[in-house]
């Protein structure tokens, strides 16, 4: 505040006291009270959320329609095979083994034969069953005994079959079976192995079918032969036409299975 000069204070100070006095007396024309007036009751806030109304409350969509589940495949099922020609196409083919057997049609099992009149051939160094019918001519002496043989013919009485085998002591050739190229064409000619007691692969297994070139006969022939215990032995049938080799395949196979070998 600033400091007014002495001769000034004087002339101030009545209208200071004016100004305080007039304070305390109530003016005609102004209330001495203000009327008690009641407060305008607002409204409670709503708790509801309002959306912006930029921004309309979108509906929300349907659930997805599950689809019901497919029972599961039975676990002995195979999948069928892909039908994708592109990729058969560009499949790299499956490898066959060199020496393995041809797959052919499956063959039927043997019938029972009845052997209770067959007779018994006796070699040098095996026994074999052949029926009573059948005429016997032996082959091969044995280089190995004083009397007997290695190898044999046998012959139905219709001529319509012919029953061969060999069954030496030890090892040996099989020449006069193999193959007359002169006269006969191979038409299978099949190798493989299987383990043995003395060595792993020591069994060399030979299949052989040739025909005549004048289609008179067909022949077949399977040759066994253990290279680490030096044992071989062999079988053949020779026959007219496939419906001779039908009727004598089971007499065949009986005969085959009737084999005895003998070491010393």
């Amino acid at each position: 505040m600033p400091i007014l000069p002495r001769s000034r204070r004087w002339v101030l100070l009545p209208l200071v006291v004016l100004a305080v006095s007039g304070c305390d007396q109530p003016s005609a024309n102004v209330p001495t009270a203000v009327p008690n007036v009641p407060s305008p009751t607002l409204p409670a806030p709503s708790t509801t959320p309002v959306a912006a109304a930029s921004q309309p409350t979108a509906t929300p969509a349907p659930p997805p329609a599950t689809a019901p589940l497919a029972p599961p495949a039975p676990t002995d099922t195979v999948p069928p095979p892909a039908t994708d020609t592109a990729v058969a196409d560009t499949a790299t083919p499956p490898r066959v083994a060199t020496h393995a057997r041809p797959t052919a049609v499956p063959t039927p099992p043997a019938a029972a034969v009845n052997m209770g009149d067959w007779k018994l051939y006796q070699g040098a160094w095996f026994n074999i069953q052949y029926p009573p019918d059948f005429a016997v001519q032996p082959l091969r002496p044995s280089l190995s005994a004083a009397t007997g043989y290695d190898s044999a013919r046998f012959r139905s009485p219709d001529g319509a079959v012919e029953f061969y085998v060999f069954s030496p002591q030890w090892s040996g050739d099989i020449a006069e079976i193999e193959p007359n190229l002169a006269a006969e064409r191979v038409v299978e000619d099949t190798r493989r192995t299987r383990d043995s007691p003395g060595g792993k692969a020591a069994v060399h297994l030979h299949w052989v079918t040739v025909q005549a070139k004048d289609g008179s006969y067909t022949r077949a022939y399977y040759d066994e032969f253990d290279t680490s215990l030096n044992v071989r032995k062999a079988f053949g049938i020779k026959y007219k036409n496939q419906a001779a080799y039908n009727r004598y395949r089971d007499i065949y196979l009986a005969f085959k299975n009737s084999l005895v070998q003998f070491a010393d």
